[in-house]
């Protein structure tokens, strides 16, 4: 998704949102280049920071869990 920052300002961004500091100009190097995938709780982050709706609170950080039946989604709603 282009939002018009740098890589820097997005790693900026997704920390202000995530309320820690440990995202990085190369990290986001890396999800663009394919070389890594964000976890579920990071996608939420990097949503909201671009500027998408924010997971609701019960599912925050939820995502599609891959072990045996228990199988779930993501729920946006809500705006910013």
């Amino acid at each position: 998704m282009e939002a018009g920052r740098t890589q820097e300002q997005q790693a900026a961004a997704i920390n202000t949102v995530s309320g820690r500091d440990t995202m990085t100009r190369r990290e986001i190097s890396l999800y663009e280049n394919g070389e890594n995938i964000p976890t579920t709780h990071t996608l939420a982050h990097i949503a909201v920071a671009c500027g998408l709706r924010k997971p609701a609170p019960h599912v925050h950080g939820a995502g599609i869990r891959q072990a045996g039946k228990n199988r779930s989604r993501t729920t946006w709603s809500g705006g910013n």
